[in-house]
């Protein structure tokens, strides 16, 4: 069964839409789908609570945000998979739902969209995976597979957030054990092994995953609360993806880096769109309302230290430098 689901994942765009283009999207408009998310989650964050107040034994808080990712991923069908191609549910209703807008649009072909995109040279297997289209949330523009890891590896960097926790680690020492296995394992099988990317705006999507996990239980106005001994939204706190998404999520801005072998197919189109990117005025609009909604975080921290560290994974390496001349 494991190398049958495993078969499937390789060979399904819709289960692994690891890749993302928003060099693509320079002169895109498209609708914000903010409402649309929250809509999703609030109803996800609802089904949780029930399941958990109906529950044999009561549960802590922390087991209900556990709940909680278990309702917006899905609770594990076989038929289901099958016929969706996909275990989690919150990327299948970015990917294919009526009230997102998805650029380029549903009807554009995905081998017309390769051929287009700065993934037209990748060869077998990596042209297996397919390409997130981009969606705007809250005036980011990101790929489909952001929600995806926000909640499926933002669930995972909780699960370890909540070991170091149980072995006697602060919550900053918590939180700083989960970044740092993040990492790895985006290097390890998630994305630069595999795929060829070092995608950091898939590593601040996991943060901000795992910072929603803590949000439901933690501070003075949780997204959960205990009250006439049954658990609930705080209608003081409702979920708002606004509070997560943020530019670094925007690959085009907050730009990967790609190994040896993957640079030297793909550095003709990122070079292009990159810098297409520099001169176009719809794209710098975007990046004028993107830089004062950045914020630095622990995760920026921790990625700085790593990269200090590693030098290789370094997009100065490759793009970032200020000295970066494009073509004329």
């Amino acid at each position: 069964m494991k190398k049958i689901l495993l078969c499937l994942a390789l060979s399904s765009p819709i289960i692994n839409s690891a890749e993302t283009d928003q060099f693509y999207a320079r002169d895109a408009v498209i609708r914000d789908s903010a409402n649309e998310l929250n809509g999703y989650f609030q109803e996800k964050i609802e089904l949780a609570i029930d399941k958990s107040n109906r529950a044999k034994q009561s549960l802590d808080c922390r087991e209900v945000a556990l709940n909680v990712f278990t309702q917006v991923l899905g609770e594990f069908d076989i038929g289901e998979y099958v016929q969706d191609k996909t275990f989690s549910k919150v990327s299948y209703f970015t990917q294919t739902d009526l009230s997102i807008e998805r650029f380029p649009a549903d009807n554009f072909a995905e081998k017309n969209y390769r051929a287009d995109s700065i993934y037209k040279k990748r060869t077998y297997p990596s042209n297996l995976v397919g390409i997130a289209r981009t969606i705007n949330v809250d005036g980011i523009y990101m790929g489909t597979d952001k929600i995806g890891h926000f909640s499926i590896i933002g669930k995972t960097y909780y699960k370890n957030f909540l070991a170091a926790l149980k072995n006697g680690k602060t919550p900053e020492q918590a939180t700083e054990i989960a970044i740092n296995k993040g990492i790895k394992q985006e290097i390890a099988f998630l994305g630069y092994a595999i795929g060829g990317v070092m995608a950091y705006g898939d590593l601040e999507a996991n943060f901000q995953g795992l910072m929603f996990a803590r949000n439901m239980c933690e501070g003075s106005a949780p997204h959960i609360i205990f009250k006439n001994n049954q658990w609930k939204q705080n209608p003081e706190n409702l979920f708002n993806i606004k509070d997560y998404v943020n530019p670094k999520f925007d690959e085009s801005f907050n730009v990967s880096l790609w190994s040896p072998s993957a640079w030297g197919k793909m550095k003709n189109e990122i070079i292009t769109g990159y810098c297409l990117n520099r001169v176009n005025s719809n794209y710098k609009k975007r990046v004028e309302s993107y830089l004062p909604r950045i914020k630095e975080t622990i995760n920026d921290k921790i990625i700085n230290q790593f990269l200090v560290q590693n030098k290789k994974f370094d997009r100065k390496n490759q793009l970032l430098s200020p000295n970066f001349q494009c073509p004329k």
